[in-house]
């Protein structure tokens, strides 16, 4: 169904689910916003995962994750809601991904690794075993993580060094 957000007015929560087609991008939180919104409202999203895709049967997907083409989930995997894991990623073993994080295409996410609510890693990156990356923050395209990202961090390129991003 499309239109304006007053659309869902028209349908019962336990008659439908829904799809939450938005993007996730850098800095922006749209997405979030319209499946918290939904979801207020009682509606439910369920984890969708594309059939070229590989999970573990014992990965736990939450309401609303979308795991797209190519991706690769290891044994004890948990992705948390609304979150994206993107085509040809890659998350081993015991790894922990929190709610609303995107997961860009070609990350790998060595094992046990944990990724904090909202935070984003970029193109081809690669974090190396046991990691945490922080709440909101952001792992720049291509670069190798080997040591833990704070929260609203941002780590940027092959050498890069971490810097904390004010509030806005």
């Amino acid at each position: 169904m499309l239109g304006a957000d007053d659309v869902l007015d028209q349908y019962a929560p336990s008659d439908i689910e829904l799809i939450n087609g938005i993007g996730q991008v850098v800095g922006g939180n749209l997405r979030r916003v319209v499946h918290e919104s939904a979801s207020a409202k009682g509606f439910r999203f369920p984890p969708l995962v594309h059939p070229a895709a590989w999970l573990d049967d014992t990965v736990v997907l939450e309401e609303g994750v979308q795991v797209m083409a190519g991706a690769i989930l290891q044994a004890d995997v948990r992705i948390g809601c609304a979150s994206i894991v993107n085509t040809s990623a890659s998350i081993d073993h015991d790894s922990r991904v929190a709610a609303h994080v995107h997961v860009a295409p070609g990350v790998t996410l060595c094992g046990g690794v944990t990724v904090a609510e909202g935070a984003f890693i970029g193109s081809g990156s690669t974090v190396i075993q046991g990691v945490v990356i922080g709440e909101d923050a952001l792992v720049g395209a291509g670069t190798v993580v080997v040591r833990d990202v704070p929260a609203r961090g941002v780590l940027i390129g092959p050498s890069a060094r971490t810097r904390s991003v004010p509030d806005s």
